[in-house]
């Protein structure tokens, strides 16, 4: 027959005749002809084979195409064990074996290391195994498991007495990096699944990323496909090739047959939707059919070349892209019969449809795998002179900060009333919005001993030291916090809590190692300390995720809590901050529960974003808690912080909030290039000049940021609030002065760019803005943050024009009471090496560039 060529088709059959039993194969077609082909094996044909089927006990596939066979061939009545490998088998063909008492199991190996998993005891998939999926590594192989993006790993095959790799292509050690990426099964550690490959990762223009191969295997199910490849990279939503079975083959160049094909598979790709994030998700008019006379490229395994294949249809891929953006500026004009709230809540039902037909007015749209880009083109369309008045007005920013139907309705009835989109109503709506999520997550706590309250204020400690659980420690102010942490006498243990990851235990903390290289930090704090303990759970889940040992010490033995993790989007509604502020809430109630609650510290990292309703004319921002939900008004992340703020002043806990400003990188200069300041300076390299601001900054580096709140969160006294910015701004010229001076001796450009005022500078970003084409968005981040820059870099008041207040947002704040509790704030307001200069901005660009970020 004709075996595949691979090792896995040589190895099955020289193991056979080693353990003592048949290899069972085709009789060669070439005896009678020899311009007869080779049989091609599928399941089927090789159970048909033989007379003597019976004797079967095994079927071993490399490919898992040919793993799936009709309940009518009665092959179930013969195979014990059915072993695939070489690719995913789709989890609907699988449970359907394991269902009919078939033994399935995986094997996993490569060409590079040889099989490096073992099959799992018979006895224990005698009725089928409902762990088919996950492989198990032997333990003789050395397996690295490198952290990836999305909770993924990489399997690396280290050299070890037992097994040496053919290939070894590791920087740091002799072994073997697969790119193959797995994650780790949430209670059978020792078992593994494999998801993806590193390279076949799809980055979207926002930066968010997609695994394919779970969708792909999803749609891969169904009938009328033969194979699915997404695509997508750098673009603003993904697609999927879908090349059909022989049978169901059409004209693509008719747009009734394509129609009908995509309504064929849509149940299917709805499933493949379900199964990822909102941005993953996939539209039905993003379905590209392959054409018959242009096959998908495939290996001789069978499995889908992407590579081969996407730049084969590169053409059609960069068609259906502009046909799709075409259709969305001038789509059907179908109107609301009315504008009013409720007959636009219908319009926009229907519009919704395209993504799925049970959408919920009242749950957020966008959880519910709704497109963005989609319904801006929706309001867009409408010819009416109502809707055309307003269009400019529906930005990306209004569809986040009104996630619902009902809500977007609302703002849009309100815009249409209202030209300017000032409506009472709508401000009302925020604060309505912001009192209920401060009163619902306020509710019934404990109650602490007053009398013990009474008591002067000093924190109980065990012996040996302070005891601190840190949230978000692998972010650039938590890296910091923590490594600082590790280095204070006073304190004898840290708990890190993170998020779930693929790889529980010791591998959180390869990616706190990862972070701290990242940043510069030395890495022998976390190496060689014995204070440090990772744990991984969920923070707004009961008990944070924990098992009730691991919650239990942690109530009875911390007494700090620094609670840093949060989400950071700019564009989001306060609804979609709900897990954050209920993780906020099981924080406080681990705190409340302790028995020495009286005197345990609690420190939250907030913003000065949740003071952005604050009118420059009644001054600076003072360091006080607002009880007006007003005061934050302006965007859901503020709104969301200034929520946390009242939540935890209401608790009774000796707390502090700190409003932290505009962080800017480390010592290293390690500022993250998603961050809207990177952003500018390498879009001003293709607009041909930086950005000019009037006003000052005061932006405060990472390690001094984490300095001033461990000075808080351990000082004696406590306060409700402290301004966390620098006390000494600068002007906002000299800081991109030393910008311009450092992209010079970089050698990002040749000549100083010039300084252009906001005015100038925006027309010309506004220009590439209008028909941007999707490699404008690499070159010209900022496009990505247009919102942004109108909203909160625009000079709107003559303080800041005057040079008095903050670049951008013209507040100004008060660090009084922050100076005096915190050294590391008396400092930087105090000593004039601490003020930000060029020799900052030099750090900062060498660290852009060491990234590739101006590539």
């Amino acid at each position: 027959m004709g075996l595949p060529p691979f090792n896995l088709g040589v190895a099955a059959q020289l193991y056979a005749m080693l353990i003592g039993v048949t290899a069972t194969l085709h009789a060669p077609t070439s005896v009678g002809d020899r311009r007869t082909l080779p049989t091609i094996p599928t399941s089927d044909n090789m159970m048909n084979a033989s007379a003597d089927r019976d004797q079967y006990r095994s079927l071993r596939s490399i490919s898992p195409r040919t793993c799936f066979f009709d309940l009518e061939s009665h092959a179930f009545d013969y195979v014990t064990l059915q072993v695939y490998g070489g690719g995913p088998l789709s989890e609907k063909k699988g449970n359907f074996l394991t269902t009919a008492g078939i033994p399935l199991a995986q094997l996993y190996g490569a060409t590079e290391c040889g099989p490096v998993s073992i099959l799992p005891p018979r006895d224990s998939v005698v009725n089928g195994n409902p762990y088919w999926q996950w492989v198990e590594f032997s333990d003789t192989v050395n397996i690295r498991w490198a952290p990836h993006d999305l909770d993924l790993y990489e399997c690396q095959v280290l050299r070890s007495g037992k097994l040496q790799p053919s290939i070894e292509n590791l920087p740091d050690v002799q072994g073997y990096a697969t790119s193959d990426l797995f994650v780790r099964h949430p209670t059978q550690k020792q078992l593994w699944k494999i998801v993806s490959r590193a390279d076949d990762v799809i980055v979207l223009s926002s930066g968010e990323k997609t695994v394919p191969s779970q969708m792909e295997t999803i749609i891969g199910c169904c009938p009328y496909v033969n194979g699915a490849l997404m695509f997508g990279r750098e673009r603003n939503q993904v697609g999927v090739l879908i090349e059909p079975t022989v049978d169901h083959f059409i004209d693509v160049d008719n747009e009734e047959q394509v129609a009908q094909f995509r309504n064929r598979v849509w149940p299917y790709v709805e499933d493949a939707n379900a199964s990822v994030p909102t941005y993953s998700r996939i539209f039905k008019e993003m379905i590209l059919v392959a054409r018959r006379d242009k096959p998908v490229s495939r290996t001789m395994k069978g499995t889908i070349q992407r590579k081969a294949a996407l730049q084969a249809y590169e053409q059609e891929i960069d068609a259906l892209y502009d046909v799709v953006a075409l259709s969305h500026e001038v789509g059907d004009n179908t109107l609301p019969s009315q504008w009013t709230e409720s007959a636009l809540a219908s319009w926009l039902s229907l519009q919704a449809t395209n993504v799925r037909t049970d959408l919920k007015p009242t749950v957020d749209l966008f959880a519910q795998g709704f497109d963005r880009n989609r319904l801006i083109s929706a309001l867009r369309r409408s010819s009416e002179p109502g809707i055309q008045s307003i269009s400019c007005l529906i930005t990306q920013n209004i569809i986040f900060e009104n996630p619902t139907i009902h809500s977007l309705a609302r703002k849009v009835a309100a815009l249409i009333t209202c030209a300017d989109g000032s409506s009472e109503s709508v401000r009302d709506s925020h604060i309505h919005a912001i009192g209920a999520m401060i009163e619902r997550y306020s509710a019934e706590f404990l109650e602490l001993d007053s009398g013990s309250m009474e008591r002067p204020a000093k924190r109980a400690r065990l012996d040996g030291g302070r005891v601190v659980l840190l949230t978000g420690s692998t972010g650039a102010l938590g890296s910091y916090i923590l490594a600082d942490l590790l280095g204070r006498p006073e304190v004898s243990t840290v708990y890190v809590l993170n998020r779930f990851s693929a790889a529980p235990g010791t591998y959180s903390s390869l990616r706190q190692l990862k972070a701290f290289e990242e940043r510069g930090l030395n890495t022998r704090l976390l190496t060689l300390s014995r204070k440090i303990f990772y744990l991984e759970g969920d923070v707004s889940q009961d008990r944070m995720g924990l098992a009730s040992t691991t919650y239990e010490r942690l109530k009875f033995s911390v007494t700090t809590i620094i609670h840093n993790a949060w989400r950071v989007d700019f564009n989001l509604a306060l609804s979609s901050f709900e897990p954050n502020i209920r993780g906020t809430r099981m924080l406080l109630d681990l705190a409340l529960a302790s028995p020495h609650a009286a005197s345990l510290r609690f420190i939250f990292v907030s913003s000065i974003a949740s003071a952005l309703g604050w009118s420059p004319s009644q001054g600076p921002v003072p360091e006080k808690l607002f009880g007006d939900p007003a005061m934050a008004i302006g965007s859901g992340y503020g709104e969301s912080k200034h929520v946390a703020e009242q939540i935890i002043a209401r608790s009774g806990l000796q707390a502090t909030s700190l409003r932290v400003g505009q962080i800017t990188g480390g010592p290293t200069g390690a500022w993250a290039t998603t961050d809207w300041v990177p952003i500018l300076v390498k879009s001003s390299l293709a607009l041909g000049s930086l950005l000019d601001l009037p006003g000052v900054v005061s932006w405060t580096p990472a390690d001094r940021v984490a300095a001033a709140a461990l000075d808080i969160a351990l000082s004696e006294t406590h306060v409700p609030l402290v301004n966390v910015i620098h006390p000494r701004p600068v002007p906002w010229r000299t800081i991109f002065e030393g910008v311009r001076d450092a992209l010079v001796a970089s050698g990002q450009t040749k000549h100083p760019l010039p300084l252009e005022p906001y005015s100038g500078w925006m027309q010309k970003l506004e220009r590439r803005a209008q028909g941007a084409k999707e490699g404008d968005f690499n070159e010209v981040p900022a496009l990505k943050i247009l919102p942004f820059i109108r909203g909160f870099l625009q000079p709107q008041n003559a303080e800041i024009v005057s040079g008095d207040a903050e670049a951008g947002n013209g507040l100004q704040l008060v660090t009084d009471k922050a100076c005096s509790l915190s050294s590391t704030m008396h400092l930087l307001a105090t000593r004039e090496s601490e003020r930000l200069g060029p020799s900052h901005a030099q750090a900062w660009v060498k660290y852009w560039k060491s990234k590739g970020f101006f590539q």
